[in-house]
């Protein structure tokens, strides 16, 4: 009898032992956690709904926590606008509306791996989802700057450049966003709306408008030689 005691009180105990150490559970549905414990810091390993995982780090009272993040991708919409500079000026030669402004609206999708995320942990770049998210939406933000300036520079230099032309792994392959952003996939870069200014006639007005402030060197040196010319008072005197 007193061996049954023993041996229930002893499956008890490792019961409960298992129990507050299983992590597998403590995870919600769509999530992975990673696990930040005192004894032995950020662990390499994410939690993952489904997946079995056991940690020794809890067994000891406030020692360990578990960050939890969504694994859901995340979507947004940004819009670069903008105009090249003294656009205004430049128009007003002509008498032209166009202000030769520009503006890109791209749907973008970001995704990333729970190991990116301890990366980032490790780093301290993020401590929470909040910080996450954050980070996601200013890569974002770079990714639509980059893509807006790749598309920008091409216009300039090429006047028959089509944006519908540029697929997204040559676009992503020479903004080299990994380098400015690692951590981050791009799962979806779509340039939903575009208005490039029209570079031609842009540069022709800028021309236009710097000769006209441009003095002509032959009118610098002729009113210096009359300058130099003219009697003073005192020659007169003489």
């Amino acid at each position: 009898m007193k061996r049954n005691i023993f041996i229930i009180i002893l499956l008890i105990f490792f019961g409960t032992i298992f129990f507050i150490g299983w992590t597998q559970f403590k995870v919600k549905p769509n999530s992975f956690g990673i696990l930040v414990s005192k004894t032995n810091g950020i662990d390499p390993t994410p939690i993952k709904p489904g997946e079995y995982s056991w940690h020794w780090e809890f067994l000891l009272p406030t020692n360990a926590q578990i960050k939890q993040f969504t694994i859901n991708p995340v979507n947004t919409t940004k819009t670069i606008s903008g105009n090249c500079a003294s656009g205004n000026i430049y128009s007003n030669l002509v008498n032209t509306t166009d202000n030769f402004d520009y503006s890109f609206t791209y749907s973008i999708s970001l995704t990333y791996e729970p190991e990116d995320v301890i990366e980032l942990l490790k780093e301290n770049i993020i401590s929470n989802q909040e910080d996450l998210n954050a980070y996601l939406n200013n890569a974002a933000d770079l990714v639509a700057k980059m893509a807006t300036d790749y598309y920008l520079k091409e216009a300039e230099k090429n006047k028959s450049f089509r944006v519908e032309y540029v697929r997204r792994d040559e676009l992503t392959k020479e903004m080299q966003i990994y380098r400015e952003v690692p951590f981050v996939n791009i799962a979806i870069l779509s340039l939903t709306n575009s208005k490039i200014p029209d570079f031609e006639l842009y540069r022709r007005l800028q021309q236009s408008y710097l000769n006209k402030q441009t003095v002509p060197t032959t009118e610098i040196t002729n009113d210096t030689n009359n300058t130099q010319n003219t009697p003073t008072s005192q020659d007169n005197e003489q």
